[in-house]
């Protein structure tokens, strides 16, 4: 965690936890993460985040330090979807919400001049999961974040 990331994370820890308990109860939690994320957490979404809390302090709710740690993974993770995300909105040149095998084999001739269309084609087959020729989002990402093509085609 960076430095700006950890006092900015400290910021938002304090800013929650109003009457200053030194910890974030559910309630603290919820307006952490709608004011982090943009959303209101589910209840169960909050009980695995306290969870995790609970595993390692026995505290009443979510300390400073947990809150930094648990918060900067999910922006992390938010990092690397958003990422995913503008790659494949780079390959779907015709903003169709899912990949035909031509629009992998248009943008392999841009980024990887050199691969075969067989082994497009093969890998093409192989991430889309549906087998109608629609490469949805959720797939090129479940292939992204496996690293598909790096353990599979290189």
């Amino acid at each position: 965690m960076e430095p700006g990331e950890t006092a900015f994370l400290e910021k938002v820890f304090r800013m929650c936890d109003e009457t200053q308990k030194g910890f974030l109860s559910r309630e603290d939690l919820k307006v952490a993460v709608l004011y982090l994320f943009g959303y209101k957490p589910s209840k169960h979404e909050v009980s695995q985040l306290l969870k995790t809390e609970h595993s390692s302090l026995q505290t009443p709710g979510m300390t400073v330090k947990s809150f930094q740690q648990i918060m900067a993974r999910k922006l992390q993770a938010l990092d690397d979807e958003q990422d995913i995300r503008e790659k494949f909105q780079m390959f779907d040149i015709r903003c169709q919400g899912y990949l035909t095998l031509e629009d992998v084999k248009q943008a392999f001739r841009l980024v990887a001049p050199n691969i075969s269309d067989a082994t497009v084609n093969s890998c093409y087959k192989s991430i889309c999961a549906n087998n109608n020729g629609k490469l949805s989002f959720r797939d090129f990402q479940l292939a992204m974040d496996n690293n598909f093509l790096t353990h599979n085609y290189n």
